[in-house]
Parts: structure tokens; C-alpha cells; sequence
């Protein structure tokens, strides 16, 4: 599997199962229309590669943490964007997908954070979900 696919295939699965808010993708423009909006964002980060044998052809573990960032307006309470973060978690946690294995999901209150993603500067109340992950994908070493 390549490093696009697992992120076509990631993003795949959270639109499929996520439809309470828009959601924002790494490098794609994201319009903020208006801050009583609540919004996710989605970030894949590939973090390590490991060979798991000897020999030809090898076999690599990629590992992963998937963060969804929930915001919602600032100064409104925190049971909607806790909320979102248990629905979200729901999506990915010890789930198998598409040669994909999804860990466990950890919830960390973020508090008021100024969003660059949106290029509005506006402050939310942020809170995450960070869900590790790895595939491992037999390659030809020779």
C-alpha cells in the first residue's frame, strides 16, 4: 500500500461515516462561512516505517496517528465538541479497514485555539481525537 492510498483510504472511511459537519483535508482550501459553525479537521501524519522480517521480498510496518480536530464556536460550552470527538472516535477506534488497523482513541481537550486551517484567525474551542495506526505492506527489495 502506498502512503496515498492509506490517506485516500482514511479519508474514505471518516466521509463515509461522518456527515454532522463539513470537514476540512490537509491542503484543501476550507472556507470558514461563519464562526457559530462547528467543523472538523482531519490530519494523517505517517510516522514510522519498521521491517518486520529478513529476506526478500520485506516486509515493512508504517505506523500513523489520524487527529481529528473538532471546532466549535468559542464561549458556547464544551458538550458539543466532546460529543463530536466520542462520535468520531467511534469511526476509527479497533477498526480494520482496507489493510488498516486503527488503535485506540485518545480524547485531549485542545481548550481556545486560534485555527490557521481556516485562514480566518477566528478562535474555537478545540478538542481532539488522535487515533494511531499502521498496515504492513510486502515490498520487493532487490
Amino acid at each position: 500500500m502506498s502512503l496515498a492510498t492509506a490517506r485516500r483510504d482514511i479519508e474514505g472511511r471518516l466521509a463515509a461515516n461522518w456527515a454532522l459537519t463539513r470537514i476540512a483535508y490537509d491542503n484543501v482550501r476550507f472556507p470558514i462561512a461563519k464562526t457559530d459553525e462547528t467543523w472538523v479537521n482531519c490530519q494523517i501524519f505517517e510516522e514510522s516505517a519498521t521491517r518486520l522480517n529478513v529476506g526478500n521480498p520485506g516486509c515493512h510496518r508504517i505506523t500513523g496517528l489520524i487527529v481529528l480536530s473538532v471546532y466549535s464556536p468559542k464561549d458556547k460550552g464544551t458538550n458539543t465538541a466532546r460529543d463530536y470527538a466520542d462520535q468520531l472516535a467511534l469511526i476509527f477506534r479497533d477498526r480494520q479497514f482496507s489493510g488498516i488497523t486503527c488503535q485506540e482513541a485518545v480524547p485531549r481537550n485542545q481548550g481556545i485555539a486560534r485555527s490557521t486551517q481556516a485562514g480566518s484567525g477566528t478562535s474555537w474551542y478545540q478538542y481532539d481525537v488522535s487515533v494511531r495506526f499502521f498496515w504492513d505492506g510486502v515490498y520487493d527489495v532487490s
